[in-house]
This record gives structure tokens, C-alpha cells and sequence, in this order.
């Protein structure tokens, strides 16, 4: 398994499911909320935990909400969690208990002290209200400076995608961060999931290119890429397309690229490679997306 994928699954370790999977045997479950919340509360199997939290959050209604804020104001923190787990998604793809729920985060930002509930509450966050409702982003932006890891990790994804200069700022902080994922996160964010394009966000990419970490240079190439940051990104793609093991992000990034000494590296790395049945098949189709994308720019 390759630092991307290590990465990706600590990512979806760490904010559970992005999205939930309607198509799995809990959903249409005829037991109650009360019983479900207990199973919930019990389940070790994180997997078979989300499956019945899915089932919980499909039911949108007032008893479950109801349910879910006695669990966040429970003693054990373990049932704050399940609360914060279970609210942040309550109806899915919408949010009919958002306003009701937005008070009872701020309130355990205020009160809460326990490190895994505080890590719920973060990507909780993140997952409740749109890019540009930035409520939150006070209170998150005290854990900027955090001991542990897994918090500052966990501000990143909860003001990711939000263009709020506290925000923007904070990020740009977050992408010199003394932990790999965290500075791997805080860059891909600020490098691929915000417009913003004044010097300090170039800034911060640009000192990227200079990191110890692989995977965080082919984020900060990519983010330069997408606000056409041409002159700084066209040595080191070139290098790594000539002498090492370009990534997906890197040909996403050559790809973006009008230049044609990369258009031709491009064509001779895919020559070298389409017929080769070992060839990972989605880094080759990100190589045709790359070489297409470069034939656009000349057509």
C-alpha cells in the first residue's frame, strides 16, 4: 500500500463515511430508533456501527433528534460521540435539524474536554453546514495550535472548502505542520478545494514544492497548476516525469500545464506504458486524461 492510500484510508478512518450507503440491509430496518441508538452504542465492528447510524440518520424526524441531542448531553463520552456522529448527517443529503443542531456544537466546543469527542465534534462539523455558513470557524481555529494530531487534522476537515480569510489563513498556517497528514491535508485543501489566489495561498504552496514528502509536493504542484502558477511547476514535473514515478496528482497537474516539453514526456511516458498489463489501470487513464487535456490546449 503507497503513502496515498496509507493517507486516504487514515482520511476516511477518521471522518467515517463521507457518504452513506443506502443500498445496505439496515436501511427500512423495522425496529425502533431507541433500539437501533442501543445497538449503535454497543456495536464494535465500526463498519456494522455506521451501518446502523445510516439507518438512524435516514430518519429525520423529531424523535431522533430528540434521541441524539440526550446523547450528546450524556456523561459518557462515548454517547457524545454516537450524538455528534449520528446529527451531523441527520437526513443525509439534507439537514432539516441543521439550526437545532448548531447550538449544541457550539455548546460542546464550549464544555467538552475529551480528545475523541472533540475529534467527532471537528469532522462533525464538517460534514453539517455548507462551505459558506462559518459559524464554526471561531471555534475551531482555538485548536489550530493542538497537541494532538488528530484535532489539528480534524480542524483542516472542517474548514476545508471554506473561503473565509480566517479560515484561508489558518489553512496556510496548517500546511507547515510538524505532522505529515496533517500538512499533506492542510495542502491538498488549500491547494484544490478553495479559489482563493492572492500571494499568501501561492506563498504557502510554492514552499511546498521544497517538502520532504512526495505526496504533499504533488499537491502544492497541483494547486499552482489550477491558478496557472505555470513558471514555478514546470521544472519539477518535467523532473519527475523524466527520471521518477509521477502519481495521479502529478499528472493531473502536467496535464494543466501548456508546455511542450511535457506534452512530449507525456506521450512518450504513455507509449511506454499502455501496452503493459502490470500498469496500475487508473493511473493510466490519468495518464490519457493528462495527454488529452494537453491536446485540447493545442487544438
Amino acid at each position: 500500500m503507497g503513502k496515498k492510500e496509507i493517507i486516504q484510508k487514515n482520511v476516511n478512518k477518521l471522518i467515517k463515511m463521507k457518504q452513506p450507503n443506502f443500498t445496505n440491509k439496515h436501511i427500512h430496518s423495522k425496529k425502533s430508533i431507541s433500539d437501533l441508538i442501543s445497538e449503535a452504542k454497543i456495536e464494535k465492528d465500526i463498519k456494522k456501527r455506521w451501518t446502523i447510524i445510516v439507518d438512524i440518520q435516514a430518519r429525520a424526524n423529531h424523535e431522533t433528534f430528540k434521541h441524539c441531542k440526550k446523547l450528546c448531553l450524556s456523561s459518557s463520552y462515548k454517547d457524545r460521540v454516537l450524538g455528534i456522529d449520528i446529527l451531523a448527517q441527520l437526513g443525509v443529503y439534507h439537514r432539516p435539524f441543521k439550526e437545532e443542531t448548531v447550538p449544541i456544537f457550539i455548546d460542546l466546543f464550549k464544555t467538552e474536554k475529551s480528545l475523541t469527542v472533540l475529534s467527532a465534534l471537528f469532522i462533525g462539523c464538517g460534514h453539517l453546514v455548507k462551505t459558506d455558513d462559518h459559524r464554526f470557524i471561531p471555534y475551531l481555529l482555538k485548536f489550530i495550535e493542538h497537541k494532538s494530531r488528530n484535532l489539528r487534522f480534524g480542524v483542516v476537515f472542517g474548514i476545508m472548502g471554506h473561503e473565509e480569510h480566517l479560515a484561508i489563513k489558518a489553512l496556510i498556517q496548517l500546511t507547515e505542520d510538524i505532522d505529515d497528514d496533517v500538512r499533506n491535508y492542510a495542502t491538498f485543501a488549500l491547494g484544490s478545494q478553495v479559489n482563493s489566489n492572492n500571494c499568501q495561498v501561492i506563498g504557502a504552496l510554492e514552499k511546498r514544492l521544497l517538502d520532504n514528502n512526495d505526496e504533499i509536493v504533488d499537491e502544492a504542484i497541483l494547486g499552482l497548476a489550477l491558478r496557472k502558477k505555470f513558471l514555478k511547476i514546470t521544472k519539477p514535473i518535467l523532473s519527475i516525469l523524466k527520471n521518477g514515478e509521477p502519481k495521479t496528482l502529478l499528472l493531473e497537474a502536467a496535464g494543466k500545464v501548456p508546455n511542450d516539453e511535457i506534452y512530449f514526456e507525456l506521450k512518450n511516458l504513455y507509449s511506454l506504458s499502455k501496452n503493459d498489463s502490470s500498469i496500475n489501470t487508473e493511473w493510466l487513464s490519468s495518464l490519457r486524461e493528462a495527454l488529452s487535456e494537453q491536446r485540447h490546449m493545442r487544438n
